[in-house]
């Protein structure tokens, strides 16, 4: 279980998740400073005018009534199971408002950004793959402003990592925080494929990419079960 406490735009309070754990289930009666952080995320979100018709709380670390009703307000306005539970999706969902994990891992915007789209999750219900190390998540960044001015294309983020690494039931990799997979779907060309494996291989703390084409580029791995994305590892 994990809450962020933002405090204002620019600052976090924190308590991190117990290890280990990629789950979480708050509700009506639990108790504890981890209660306190949520109430705290709310009247913090009640301040910012966003959500309709919000109350602020008693921070008193009882999972109460008006901890549950102003919960089940904000999981409404952005689409949620109005249940009143903080739970996976919900965490989902405030990490996605405030953007950053216990461990510092950095998640991709839900939806997207300039220069590209976030595939990975098609709801706040959904397992989150969204996120990557600080530094992996400002190169890929840059690959995204890249692509968007240059090729005048967005990038498709696929898998990065879980909240603070951990297994991926989906990949042996992406463990860390240091791998990502961008879809070359809307890649349609070579030449555009070796444009971005370009600027992609040209960023110092980008380790190799695998594709199924290395265009004789180097830190290019050719490996045909990449044949529609390229695997991004970068520097531990």
């Amino acid at each position: 279980m994990l809450f962020i406490y933002k405090e204002s735009l620019n600052a976090l309070t924190i308590i991190p998740s117990p290890a280990g754990s990629k789950s979480c289930s708050g509700r009506s009666g639990n108790s504890g400073a981890q209660v306190t952080k949520l109430q705290q995320n709310l009247n913090a979100i009640k301040a910012q005018n966003t959500v309709p018709n919000m109350t602020t709380i008693s921070v008193n670390g009882v999972f109460g009534t008006s901890t549950v009703d102003n919960l089940k307000k904000v999981q409404s306005y952005y689409g949620l199971t109005a249940d009143g539970v903080y739970g996976t999706s919900s965490r989902n969902l405030f990490m996605d408002l405030i953007g950053s994990s216990s461990e510092g891992y950095i998640r991709f915007p839900f939806g997207g950004g300039v220069g590209f789209k976030n595939r990975n999750d098609e709801s706040y219900e959904s397992v989150d793959y969204s996120w990557l190390t600080v530094d992996a998540m400002n190169t890929a960044m840059s690959f995204a402003v890249y692509a968007s001015g240059v090729l005048h294309k967005d990038l498709l983020f696929n898998d990065g990592s879980y909240i603070n690494g951990g297994d991926n039931t989906d990949h042996d990799t992406h463990t860390d925080g240091r791998d990502l997979d961008i879809s070359t779907s809307n890649l349609t060309t070579d030449a555009e494929l070796k444009t971005a494996l370009e600027y992609i291989i040209a960023q110092s703390n980008v380790e190799r990419v695998l594709f199924k084409e290395t265009y004789v580029l180097p830190k290019v791995v050719k490996d045909a079960g990449h044949y529609d994305h390229f695997h991004v590892d970068f520097y531990k």
